[in-house]
C-alpha cells in the first residue's frame, strides 16, 4: 500500500502508469479536489471576486468538465495524441457544463459572474464524471495511446488543485 501511495505521487511514474495505477491516482486526485471544495465551502458566499484567481467553484467544476470533455465525450480517446482535438464531442451529462466550465467561453473576470452550480451539485458532477472515466479506463488499451487522455486528465486535475491552493492564499482563506 505504501508503495502504491508513493507511486501515485511520483510524476515520472505516472507518465508511464498502467490503467490500474492510473485508476488509483485519478481517485486520489478527485478526493484532493473534493477536499479543496470542502475547505472553500464555508466561505463561498463571502468571497470577493479577484482578477488574480479563478473562482474556486469554477476551478472545481472545470476539473470534472475537463475530465469528461477529454475522456467520456471524446470518441477518439483511444487514439491518444493522434486524436483530432477539433472533432465534435458527445453531449455532457450536465447540459450547461460547456457554458460554465469551458475556459474558451469566459475570461477570469467573467467567471466570477457565472451562475455556477452550488457545492452539492458540483460534488455530484465530480462523482459522476469520475465514475464514467474509471469505467472507460477499465476497458482502455494498455499502451501510451490508449492511456494518454487519462494521464492528461490526471495531470490537469493535479494542476487545478495547485490553482485552488493559490486561490486560497490569494483570497486569504
Amino acid at each position: 500500500m505504501l508503495q502504491t501511495a508513493s507511486a501515485i505521487h511520483d510524476p515520472v511514474r505516472m507518465r508511464r502508469a498502467n490503467a490500474e495505477l492510473l485508476s488509483l491516482a485519478l481517485i486520489d486526485a478527485r478526493n484532493h479536489t473534493l477536499r479543496w471544495l470542502a475547505a472553500f465551502e464555508p466561505q463561498l458566499r463571502n468571497l470577493a471576486p479577484s482578477a488574480d484567481v479563478d473562482p474556486p467553484l469554477w476551478l472545481v467544476g472545470h476539473a470534472a468538465w475537463f475530465q469528461e470533455y477529454w475522456v467520456s465525450r471524446n470518441v477518439q480517446r483511444q487514439r491518444g495524441e493522434a486524436a483530432d482535438a477539433t472533432r465534435l464531442r458527445l453531449a455532457s451529462i450536465e447540459p450547461r457544463a460547456d457554458d460554465w466550465f469551458d475556459p474558451s467561453c469566459h475570461d477570469r473576470v467573467q467567471r466570477w459572474r457565472l451562475p455556477l452550480p452550488d457545492a452539492a451539485a458540483l460534488r455530484q458532477y465530480l462523482g459522476e464524471t469520475l465514475e464514467a472515466t474509471l469505467d472507460l479506463l477499465a476497458g482502455a488499451e494498455d499502451n501510451d495511446a490508449g492511456l494518454y487522455v487519462y494521464r492528461l486528465a490526471l495531470l490537469h486535475e493535479d494542476r487545478l488543485c495547485e490553482s485552488l491552493a493559490v486561490a486560497a492564499q490569494a483570497l486569504q482563506l
